[in-house]
Order: C-alpha cells, then structure tokens, then sequence
C-alpha cells in the first residue's frame, strides 16, 4: 500500500511527506487499518488531497468523523499549543474521539500533552458527586458545579488521591473561593 501511495506522489497525484509515512503513533502501537489511514491522511501534504481522501473513500464513519475535524477545525490543536495545565487540556481532550488524538499525537509538539492525557487524565474521576456535597454542608445546585469543577481542577493539576477529605477539610476555603471567583481586585 505504500508503495503505491509513493507511486502516486511520483505521479503528482498526491503530495505525501515520506517522513511522516510509516510513522509509529505514540498513543496506538496496534497498526491496524485505521491507523494506517489516519497515518496515510496525516502523512498528505496538500489540504485538497485530504479532502479528497475524507470524500472518496470508504472510511469508516469515525475515522471521516476525525479527519475532518482535524482538517477544519483547528481551535482545539491551537488551544493545546497554549494550555500548559491538566485541567485545561483534560476539557479540550476529554470531547475529542480516540481517533482525533490520534491523529494529534504524529505532530511532535503535541506529543507529550496526548500521552499525559491518554495515560494520566482520561480516567479520572472525583470519588464524590453532588449528592455527598449536599450531605456535607448548606450548599445551593450552581455552586455544587462550581465545587465539582473546582476539585476536579486540584485533582488533575495538583493530584490529590483523597479528593473527598481533601472536600472536607477545605469545603469552607473552596466555598469562598467558588464565591469570589469572578471578583476584580
């Protein structure tokens, strides 16, 4: 298949970037046919010939799904270039098929942001919900999200393992701090 696919780039049918051909994805070490083709359209040079890709063939609908994200809508890979800390990558990553980051973790610069999502952030889970916070204090429905989101912020970018002692000893501290969020100084 690669062959032909570097035939074609002699032909000037498709422009394809040889380094990028064949390469190992740092996230799916499986090379099955859906990585093949993700590493085939990550792999084209030109935007004309991965739209002609995504339209012409017989992909399976996630792998289409994928690519074309990746293909028009570049705010998730831009906003990963920016965001340093865990809770933000974990918001970008954590809506984003398997596929899509895929396809993210060929680009270099991006590497270390999928492996540390894929191996330390996908599965984390608060041990509580809101439910335990009403248990524990006077606390009203909007600030129980904000609460939720505020440990789940410590959890991934701190790495707390007792995210629901850590509630309790600071649930006054986290209240203020829920409370005064929006506040100009």
């Amino acid at each position: 298949m690669i062959e032909c696919l570097l035939h074609l780039n002699k032909l000037d049918i498709f422009k394809i970037n040889y380094n990028l051909l064949g390469k190992i994805n740092p996230i799916e070490d499986s090379y099955n046919i859906h990585i093949k083709m993700l590493n085939i359209f990550y792999a084209m040079d030109k935007k004309e010939d991965k739209e002609m890709f995504i339209k012409n063939s017989i992909l399976d609908k996630e792998l289409k799904t994928a690519m074309s994200k990746y293909l028009y809508e570049e705010d998730i890979e831009c906003s990963l270039h920016l965001h340093k800390n865990n809770y933000n990558i974990y918001n970008l990553l954590g809506k984003t098929s398997c596929y899509y980051r895929i396809i993210l973790a060929w680009n270099n610069r991006l590497q270390y942001k999928i492996i540390n999502f894929e191996k330390y952030l996908k599965n984390v889970q608060l041990s509580f919900n809101g439910n335990y916070i009403r248990s524990i204090g006077d606390i009203n429905g909007k600030e129980i999200g904000d609460i939720i989101e505020w440990i789940k912020r410590i959890k991934l970018c701190i790495g707390i393992k007792e995210d629901k002692d850590y509630l309790k000893k600071h649930l006054g501290e986290i209240k203020d701090d829920v409370k005064y969020k929006d506040r100009k100084f």
